[in-house]
């Protein structure tokens, strides 16, 4: 890795995560576009956590059929 002087004024431009994050919305506000409702952010919400528990419940429900197999095999 080569470091190279940031030269003069280079501290004044520097932008900080929220002026960056700033800058981002109003260029998406620009372009029309906007951001969710708190009512879209929950509903999304809802569905990723009801997602994850049906994953959970699946992988639950495979790891005891396995150890079920597992049990068989070892007693022929």
């Amino acid at each position: 890795m080569i470091l190279l002087p940031a030269g003069e004024g280079a501290a004044e431009r520097r932008m900080r995560g929220v002026d960056v994050l700033d800058e981002i919305r109003a260029a998406q506000e620009a372009r029309g576009c906007r951001g969710r409702s708190i009512e879209q952010m929950q509903a999304n919400e809802a569905e990723r956590r009801a997602e994850a528990i049906e994953y959970e419940e699946r992988c639950r429900a495979l790891w005891g059929l396995k150890r079920r197999l597992d049990e068989t095999a070892e007693s022929w």
